[in-house]
């Protein structure tokens, strides 16, 4: 728990984490092209992508929790 507030609670990111988490989604977008085009499927780059995945999400929950300072909301 952050200030008060909790990881487990919905945030709606504002305009600011909005843009980071797209910048953040282009580059693991624009990374895992290059590794389905450059690796043979097999177990170890099965295991890349999904690290790849677990990494933008977790990338995105920090700017989420980071954001999440200057106001939480429940989903509409």
């Amino acid at each position: 728990m952050i200030d008060g507030t909790s990881n487990l609670q919905w945030m709606k990111p504002g305009p600011m984490a909005q843009e980071q988490m797209a910048l953040i989604r282009a580059a693991c977008l624009h990374l895992e092209e290059g590794l389905r085009k450059n690796l043979n499927p097999n177990r170890e780059s099965s295991l890349a992508l999904t690290k790849l995945e677990e990494c933008c999400q977790w990338a995105i929950k920090s700017i989420c929790v980071e954001d999440s300072k200057s106001h939480t909301l429940r989903p509409e």
